[in-house]
């Protein structure tokens, strides 16, 4: 990956993940944001070194800024959490989110998707429903990049563009059916913090 401060570094998939979570953020949210690791480059992220940082200290100091973030905070007692509505969006939202992934994947096998056609075709359904779909991709976003990525690791090793079509073809009808499964069990979690009514 392109590091912070230049040149290359190394990462696994689960700090890219990381790395991922923080630009899309970065990108719904806006603000500012400084990068201050010796790591991967965040987009977004402006990189600095922590030594240059000059943060002003606010009236009342530390405790005045913990004070501020508490005032902000929604605080619920154990159990309480109860936003029933927020859940029967998700709820019923992993229907159609697995309706439109499912015709997503029916169309990238017809028109000959590579890896890289297949996640601009993915980042471009997202992002077009995230309000709809925000709470089934917090739960079954993850495990649906990772069938994704570890698709793309096993291609990259396979030497002929023949053979890497041919593979790739495979994993979209495998990953159809595991995303399946995948979606179906997103849904029961969500459900299930809904209780019956």
């Amino acid at each position: 990956m392109p590091g912070n401060f230049g040149g290359e570094i190394e990462t696994s998939a689960y700090k890219d993940l990381s790395r991922r979570t923080f630009s899309e953020l970065i990108r719904r949210q806006g603000g500012t944001w400084i990068n201050c690791g010796d790591g991967a480059r965040i987009d977004g992220a402006q990189p600095k070194a922590a030594a240059a940082l000059d943060l002003p200290v606010p009236p009342g100091g530390r405790a005045a800024v913990l004070e501020s973030l508490r005032r902000r905070l929604r605080a619920h007692a154990a159990g309480g959490y109860n936003d029933r509505d927020a859940l029967r969006r998700h709820v019923e939202a992993c229907d159609m989110y697995r309706a439109e992934h499912a015709e997503l994947v029916a169309r990238a096998r017809r028109e000959g998707d590579g890896p890289w056609e297949f996640e601009r075709r993915m980042r471009a359904f997202r992002n077009a429903r995230l309000g709809a779909f925000d709470g089934v991709d917090k739960i079954a976003g993850g495990s649906l990049d990772s069938l994704f990525r570890l698709a793309v690791h096993r291609a990259g090793r396979i030497g002929d563009a023949a053979g890497r079509g041919a593979f790739f073809a495979d994993f979209l009808e495998a990953y159809g059916q595991e995303s399946e499964e995948v979606l179906g069990r997103a849904q029961q979690p969500l459900a299930g913090f809904l209780g019956p009514g």
